[in-house]
């Protein structure tokens, strides 16, 4: 059975893009599908300057009600970011890579630990990687699962180094209130959780709250 919630707040996810042709239409499907309130979702997909059609496959999302299409000048992953948080007036924001699938429930999961601690400012997901066949995808998809069992154990002690930039969940307020993304040498998620632990706010990590990304 799905998890029932006692409030589901307004979501926002972010799914900046850079030549991301051949997995933003799954990926943006993944977020349509996952079980929560249709009117409590918008999904913000911004075009970073893409070189490959990236722009002309997200045009299957143009009419739709859930989604806005964004398209500016490349800039890196902060900048778009950035770009579409200007547009954002939901409760929760999320920070989602193009060539990453959510699973149905793992929505629900993450938005409970902000349901249960209004404290909490800023949640990592679980990013595993999505059916590894070579040795390197094998050793990636082993290390993903290290990590997310490191950080569920650092979770316990207030200790969560990173928020993954793949899913990333946040309360808008700390967005306003620490700043947005800044360039962090490609690191920006880093950056970012690293500047709300030094504002004194509460980050933690959900491990049910999966998502599946490719290997390399």
């Amino acid at each position: 059975l799905p998890l029932k919630l006692s409030y589901y707040p307004t979501v926002s996810f972010l799914v900046p893009c850079w030549d991301e042709a051949s997995t933003v239409v799954a990926t943006v499907e993944s977020i349509l599908y996952v079980n929560y309130p249709k009117d409590k979702l918008h999904i913000y997909v911004i075009d970073d300057g893409s070189k490959d059609n990236t722009w002309e496959k997200a045009q299957k999302f143009k009419n739709h009600p859930q989604v806005t299409l964004l398209k500016k000048e490349n800039g890196g992953k902060h900048t778009a970011l950035n770009y579409a948080l200007q547009y954002v007036t939901s409760e929760l924001v999320i920070s989602f890579d193009a060539d990453t699938k959510i699973r149905k429930d793992s929505l629900l999961y993450a938005v409970q630990y902000f349901n249960n601690d209004k404290d909490l400012m800023a949640l990592g997901g679980a990013v595993l990687i999505e059916s590894p066949k070579t040795f390197a995808q094998r050793a990636q998809s082993v290390e993903y699962q290290m990590f997310s069992y490191t950080k569920r154990m650092l979770g316990f002690i207030g200790g969560v180094l990173v928020v993954p930039g793949a899913f990333s969940v946040f309360r808008k307020e700390i967005l306003d209130k620490v700043g947005g993304y800044k360039k962090g040498h490609n690191l920006e998620d880093l950056e970012l959780t690293f500047r709300i632990h030094d504002h004194g706010y509460k980050v933690d990590h959900c491990h049910t709250a999966i998502v599946t990304t490719k290997g390399p």
